[in-house]
């Protein structure tokens, strides 16, 4: 499949804009992997992006933690090669919670690091764990939110 914008094929773009493709995993589909290495390459939705991560991801957001920002179907695209900064949204995968979009906060409680995760939407109470129980975390470059449905 040709990833296509306004019609014109986005690998045309690249070399002019800086504009590519990239793959579009589903939630279930981010969780089997344990490391950015670990998920499958060959996804047939993708979406065109500028960011200058060569390992950038984007997945569609599910739920309703983020609302009223974000929305159900959003696009949240991934930079594996960096780390998150406190404030940065961020998508991760935890030990027991799985997989979260979520405003990231990190602090120091020594012997031990603490990370937490908040939502938007108010109904969704902060996830902290220990740096220990994070996967992996993956800040987001930014939000692609397609309007026609």
């Amino acid at each position: 499949m040709t990833a296509l914008c306004r019609g014109v094929d986005v690998r045309q773009l690249e070399p002019v804009t800086g504009i590519r493709a990239i793959p579009v995993r589903s939630w279930a589909q981010a969780g089997i992997g344990v490391d950015f290495e670990e998920l499958p390459l060959a996804w047939e939705k993708r979406v065109a992006i500028d960011c200058p991560d060569e390992k950038a991801l984007a997945v569609e957001i599910q739920g309703d933690s983020m609302e009223p920002k974000y929305l159900q179907g959003d696009f949240a695209v991934l930079m594996p090669s960096h780390q998150p900064r406190n404030g940065n949204l961020v998508v991760a995968r935890l030990e027991a919670e799985g997989i979260v979009f979520k405003v990231f906060t990190a602090r120091e409680q020594p012997p031990i690091r603490i990370c937490s995760f908040t939502s938007y939407n108010q109904v969704f109470r902060p996830i902290e764990v220990p740096e220990s129980r994070v996967i992996w975390n993956f800040p987001v470059y930014q939000i692609v939110r397609q309007v026609w449905r």
